[in-house]
Parts: C-alpha cells; structure tokens; sequence
C-alpha cells in the first residue's frame, strides 16, 4: 500500500480533534449480577477505544475479582450508603481528581446521590456524571428528593424507548438530558461461536432430529422455566416429539427451592426424557445453535440480553408481550409474543411459527440483521462518546 502523507495529516488531526476521555466506571455494589457485569464490559470496551479507564469498586466483591481478571485498573471504595453519604462523596472526590476524570458512569440507582454529592466537592472540574439505566422506573418520582438526586446528573442513558418514556412521565428530569442508546453486544465474538445444530446438540448430550424449544438463564422463578415446563406438557399433545432444553444455574443461597420443584414437576409429567438440564456454558452459541425456538418467558426482563442473543443467532423467538421484550422484538416483526402466564396463547404463539416456516424463518433472518446491526458495541460505545464530546463541549463553553 503507498503511504500517502496527506492522509495521515488528515487522519491525525481528526484524532486530536477529540481529547482521549479519562472514566471512571463507579458501582458500589457487593454482589455479581447482570448490571456488574456490564460495568465491567462496558469499562472494557472504553478501555479497547482508547478511553483511560478506571473502575471503582468495593475491596473483595466479585467486581473487584472480576476487574482483575482482565487486567482492569482499580481503584478501591466502600460501600456507600443510599442517601447523604458525605463521607465517602468526599473521598471519591478527592480520587477523581487523581485521576483527573472527565466522566463518572454509573448504572446503579443506589449510586447516585454519593456521585451527586461527590460533584459538589469538584468546583473545579467539569466533571459529566452519566447515568446509564439498568432498571424500570416503578412508582412516580417527581418528589423533591428523587429530583434533587436526579438534577446532579448530566447524562442519563435509556437502552429503550419505552424505558426513555417512563423517565419522561415518572420524574421531573429534562428530557433534552436523555439518549437512547441501546446495549451493546460483542457481536463479532458470539457469531465466532456458532457451529451447526448438529454439532451443538452432540455437545449437549440431544436427540438431533426432534424440535426443541429453549430458556437460558439462572434458575428462578421470574425467570419462567416452570411455565414454559407446563405448556411443554401442554404441546406434546400436539407436538409429541417436541422437547425443552433448560440451561442456566441456581443462584447460591436462593431459589434451591424453585429448582428442587422444577425438577420434582418435570417428573411427575412423565417429561424427564423430554426436558434436559444443562449447567451454565461460557459459549453461549453451543445453546442457541442447539434450540430451534427461544423463549423469553420473564415477566419483567428490562433489557433482555438473551433476547438479542437469540436474535443474533437467528433462532425463532418467543417472547412475553412486556416488559422491553416487545420493543426489542419490534412488536411482533422478530418474533412471536403471548401474554405472561397464558399458556393457551403460548401455544399459539408455537403452533403459529409451525404452521408458517418460511415466515417464521424470514422473520429470524430480519432479527439477525437488526441484531449485527443496532445491537453491535461498537455502535454503542461510539454514540456514547458522541453524547459525552457534546456535553464536554458545552461545559466549557
């Protein structure tokens, strides 16, 4: 290739147009779930583009742990109290300037007021606080105190519009502040994973030449498994040689009981040849590969990840009319959708992607272009930037 130097003049001074961002990715949580993990994915991610990153975080949780893993750089907190924790406001200020941050990313609502206070002790610096939302916004909060915590944020990202709206009915926050941008996946790295049914089912210990429906998630009751368990029982009657793979593990300490019932119902149904188990597996493309039809059986799934999983690896999808499940389904255009708890319409929902395959199989092509399309990290990590550049910009000003 011929080096040209007038585009590599051109090439450098778009870089510099932009100042690399200094992050500071805060989550005083104890605990190991879906929102630490994307902290740390998303700090990750920053990190990969050229962001310097820091991860604050409690000594000896399973993010600290995890953030070692991958060679994160760490920097220690305790963890805060809900509201007015001054105290520790104060410390974190005191290593955003170390840092020299021009951002703190947050995605717990816990962490809030300690990031808002935190603002006050840093006069000096403009530092973007950015609120990245996790969770549904469940009763009103337009109360002084709620917008009080709300007002020290700068950026607050939806992943979903319906998410965005009930920020704009639920409190008093500007809406100007808010972005939606979807959640982003390492779409590159799952498709790496794909293999052939064939190959996915031996792996999995599976019949290969039976239909076969799938959940993966951990075990637990708002998670569905034992619906979907019953309107298994339901559509054999119909659909003798149909089967559910069920992958995923039990929470430590929670929900042993739930599994021991799971267990106890497939085989009082006579199912325990048709429902197999699996333990969590870190290539999640073995199990999408393996089912020909995904189910999102959770009643209040936010943001569901496996969702765009399942639509990345081009399954037949169906999912409960809820929650963001029928936003990221487009309402039907991706994938079939049934009211929580309905097991007639669940079968319904199954029985209409039977009867006609090559819409069903048209719909799962569409999924997987949305899906490499709008749901690919780059995308998002780039649209984050843009939205922080801007409001940077307009802090100095």
């Amino acid at each position: 290739m011929k080096f040209n130097p007038g585009f590599c003049r051109g090439f450098l001074l778009l870089m510099n147009q932009r100042k690399q961002l200094r992050i500071g990715f805060y989550c005083s949580s104890t605990s190991w779930g879906g929102l630490e993990m994307n902290v740390l994915r998303h700090a990750g991610w920053m990190k990969e583009r050229g962001s310097e990153v820091v991860l604050f975080c409690v000594n000896d949780s399973p993010l600290y742990h995890e953030s070692k893993n991958v060679h994160m750089r760490v920097d220690r907190v305790v963890r805060n109290k809900k509201y007015g924790d001054r105290k520790n406001a104060r410390k974190l200020a005191e290593k955003v300037e170390k840092h020299e941050l021009d951002v703190l990313w947050i995605r717990d609502n816990r962490d809030m007021s300690v990031t808002g206070i935190c603002k006050r002790y840093l006069k000096k610096r403009n530092i973007v606080l950015l609120y990245q939302q996790a969770m549904q916004l469940g009763v009103n909060k337009k109360d002084f105190i709620h917008t009080r915590r709300y007002s020290k944020i700068d950026i607050w990202i939806s992943p979903l519009k319906f998410l965005a709206d009930q920020v704009a009915d639920k409190t008093r926050f500007p809406s100007e502040r808010v972005h939606i941008i979807p959640l982003g996946l390492d779409v590159q790295k799952l498709l790496y994973q794909s293999i052939p049914q064939t190959q996915a089912r031996f792996e999995l210990d599976l019949d290969t030449d039976v239909p076969m429906l799938g959940i993966i998630g951990r075990f637990d009751p708002l998670k569905g498994q034992m619906f979907v368990v019953n309107a298994l029982l339901e559509l054999r009657k119909k659909f003798p040689n149909l089967q559910l793979l069920l992958v995923g593990e039990k929470t430590k300490g929670e929900a042993e009981e739930y599994f021991d019932d799971l267990q106890k119902t497939i085989e009082r149904y006579g199912l325990s040849k048709a429902v197999h188990i699996r333990p969590f597996m870190a290539n999640v493309g073995t199990f999408y590969k393996a089912v020909d039809v995904f189910v999102m059986a959770s009643e209040g799934e936010t943001f569901g990840m496996v969702t765009i999983e399942a639509m990345l690896f081009g399954c037949k999808i169906i999912g409960t009319n809820t929650s963001g499940t029928p936003e990221l389904l487009d309402w039907g255009e991706y994938g079939e959708l049934y009211t929580p708890g309905k097991i007639r319409e669940f079968c319904q929902a199954y029985e209409t992607l039977m009867i006609d395959e090559q819409r069903a199989e048209q719909k799962a092509k569409n999924a997987a272009k949305v899906a490499r399309e709008r749901y690919d990290h780059y995308a998002e990590c780039e649209a984050i930037e843009n939205v922080i550049h801007e409001e940077l910009e307009k802090k100095r000003k």
